[in-house]
């Protein structure tokens, strides 16, 4: 069975992800209740990919949100140019936030089709 059909045979729930140009891994978020969260979280992406290339150790950092905004707010700022559109997605209520972003980042095109 393929993912749209599970899609279509189970019940989701609508979330957001928003494309990003600069990242460690995923070019998407991991799927947000609201835009402004899915917004947040590819603010956080990106300067996390800006931090790594200027060499700052930012792991282990606990409230990471709120001391990237304090402590880094020019990161904020350059993170901007790096934020792509937020679509709505339907993830399927079985499936983790973090599992969704996975197959949707890692989708590919069939050509026989």
């Amino acid at each position: 069975m393929n993912m749209k059909q599970k899609q279509i045979d189970k019940k989701t729930k609508r979330m957001y992800v928003t494309h990003v140009s600069k990242y460690l891994r995923y070019n998407y978020t991991k799927p947000c209740v609201s835009i402004k969260k899915s917004l947040i979280a590819a603010e956080n992406m990106i300067c996390s990919a800006i931090m790594k290339e200027e060499k700052i150790d930012w792991a282990g950092i606990t409230h990471f949100t709120s001391k990237l905004r304090r402590d880094y707010p020019e990161f904020i700022v350059d993170a901007q140019q790096y934020i792509g559109e937020t679509i709505e997605v339907d993830v399927p209520t079985d499936m983790t936030p973090r599992e969704y972003r996975i197959w949707y980042c890692t989708l590919t095109f069939d050509e026989a089709r």
